[in-house]
């Protein structure tokens, strides 16, 4: 199975910001890591990383890379400094998306079970969502050939989940890495 990697937005329009990053250069760190420490799993090149400046000209080098599954990482904002959680979104007609969703929303969810116990995650899960046209990701989950998730794992706007984040960056890319190279040694389909 080949995954690819890819951050959310792009290096002219960034995405979610607090005052100490933004959200593309907050995932690009992040998908930077995970690529790197997938050597120690033995799965570099099956986990990928695409990085595009302008992603309006990328779908057809994104679907030219033949992948098995898409995984764009995002950071959610929120007006609101309580904002908490994380969230996996799919196209609403794909039913591997669906089940990579759901996949990575148990994956985060033992990321917080694991840095913060149970009852410390309790509350955070915002479920999986599916996507369809005018909704917020349609536009990327529509355009690629292969079956995509938008992962957001935390509010980069909430100070406290971006603290918490930060201080357990190392343990989530280690984590997320293994967890890809598993995935990348099981049979998929593309559908």
């Amino acid at each position: 199975m080949r995954i690819l990697l890819m951050p959310g937005h792009t290096e002219k329009r960034k995405g979610a910001s607090n005052e100490y990053t933004t959200e593309f250069d907050l995932a690009l760190i992040v998908c930077s890591s995970v690529i790197s420490q997938s050597v120690l799993y033995k799965s570099k090149n099956d986990v990928m990383l695409y990085r595009e400046t302008d992603l309006n000209y990328g779908y057809k080098d994104i679907n030219n890379l033949n992948a098995d599954l898409i995984i764009q990482l995002h950071f959610n904002s929120h007006k609101s400094s309580l904002a908490k959680g994380y969230e996996n979104l799919y196209h609403y007609k794909s039913r591997k998306g669906k089940q990579c969703a759901s996949d990575l929303q148990g994956f985060v969810k033992s990321f917080y079970c694991k840095i913060q116990g149970k009852s410390g995650a309790e509350g955070l899960d915002r479920g999986t969502k599916h996507v369809s046209k005018g909704k917020r990701g349609y536009a990327f989950l529509n355009k690629t050939k292969a079956p995509a998730v938008i992962m957001e794992p935390f509010f980069l706007s909430t100070f406290s989940q971006y603290t918490a984040f930060m201080r357990e960056l190392p343990f989530f890319t280690q984590m997320f890495s293994k967890y890809l190279s598993e995935l990348t040694s099981a049979e998929v389909s593309n559908g």
